[in-house]
């Protein structure tokens, strides 16, 4: 059974149809937002989609992608790395934003350049790594950030989340701190 994956930015009532029409046609649908994807880099990349690697499916079909730009990049390089076929307009139509440390971590481990460990993902997940993560500190940044703007050295969850993850609608990476003279980014 061939296994889709409907991207969408945002619900709308129709969207299970596709699910029980795709079992009439012997496909699995599963459904994501954007907000439910997370990349991960740490022995190895992951994207992953409520939890299920997007290397796993046969194709991604997005139906629109709205303000998540950063997160439709990552989706199509991580596709086209695994070669899963990937069906969206944001690409062709050029309106996807390139500027982003997510894509240039992608870009570098892709090069074969050295990256830390790293978890990218909307707020709410970001606040749900960290509140599990084991490892401190650890280096919250701002993906869009520029020039040590929005970077955190963050020891503890608590300061984290006094740094407005739980309410943002930015996006961030947490890196994985290494020690240096004082400067982290």
């Amino acid at each position: 059974m061939k296994k889709v994956l409907i991207m969408y930015k945002s619900w709308v009532g129709y969207l299970p149809r596709f699910v029980e029409e795709g079992k009439k046609q012997g496909l699995e649908i599963v459904l994501g937002h954007f907000t439910q994807m997370v990349l991960e880099v740490n022995d190895r990349v992951r994207v992953t989609v409520g939890g299920m690697d997007v290397k796993d499916v046969d194709l991604v079909y997005v139906r629109s992608v709205g303000e998540y730009h950063e997160e439709m990049t990552i989706l199509a390089e991580y596709c086209k790395t695994h070669k899963v076929k990937l069906v969206e307009r944001a690409l062709v139509d050029g309106n996807v934003d390139r500027d982003h440390k997510s894509y240039e971590a992608l870009k570098l481990l892709g090069a074969g350049l050295g990256y830390p460990k790293s978890f990218f993902g909307a707020p709410l997940k970001i606040l749900e790594f960290l509140r599990n993560l084991k490892a401190w500190p650890v280096v919250v940044k701002d993906t869009g950030g520029r020039r040590r703007r929005g970077v955190y050295l963050v020891k503890d969850v608590e300061t984290a989340e006094r740094i407005f993850l739980g309410t943002s609608k930015r996006k961030y990476m947490v890196d994985k701190y290494i020690e240096n003279d004082g400067e982290y980014r």
